[in-house]
């Protein structure tokens, strides 16, 4: 079994409801399987863990957007794996990161940001793209873009269909890949 963390700081659900639908993307791929992990203290999830990050043979990232960044708490799970860094441990594993925001504000910097990260591990690094029609609809807004799954404080309920939809696309790139890498 080809087993993908999905890890995420969520204090107000939406990145938490992204995350659930990066999981359905996992599971539609046969032989691979979501390992929801929640990082801070909001939600019923397991905490994740080093070992879950150090385990997984690829990894999606969620986090709320603050003034352009990732959360405090998203950066300090990543700040931990100094020594996953210093042995390699996850080179040439795939990752990807999705995130909600309430202006819309600073989305693409803070995927940019957790990137930067994946770039420093030597990950293979797996956005959404955008060639996927929806992306293009405007009708109604969503937070998604190339770099990631996304979604906006707006009316209606959160993630919308749009982003359901982009997210559960995006789980299922990152474990197709992953599935191809570990093979």
């Amino acid at each position: 079994m080809t087993d993908i963390l999905i890890a995420f700081h969520s204090p107000t659900g939406r990145t938490r409801a992204l995350a659930h639908r990066l999981a359905e993307g996992v599971a539609s791929v046969e032989g691979c399987n979501a390992l929801l992990r929640r990082i801070g203290p909001e939600g019923p999830e397991p905490q994740a863990t080093m070992s879950d990050l150090a385990a997984c043979a690829g990894v999606a990232i969620g986090t709320p957007v603050h003034f352009a960044a990732p959360s405090t708490p998203v950066r300090a799970f990543l700040d931990q794996a100094t020594e996953l860094w210093l042995g390699g441990v996850l080179a040439g594993r795939p990752a990807t990161a999705f995130c909600s925001a309430g202006s819309g504000g600073g989305r693409e910097a803070a995927l940019m940001s957790l990137w930067a990260v994946f770039a420093s591990h030597g990950m293979v690094i797996v956005p959404l793209g955008g060639t996927h029609r929806e992306m293009a609809d405007l009708s109604a807004a969503h937070g998604a873009s190339p770099f990631g799954a996304g979604s906006v404080s707006g009316p209606g309920e959160r993630p919308n269909d749009v982003e359901a939809l982009l997210a559960r696309r995006q789980g299922e790139a990152l474990a197709r890949i992953a599935r191809r890498l570990s093979g």
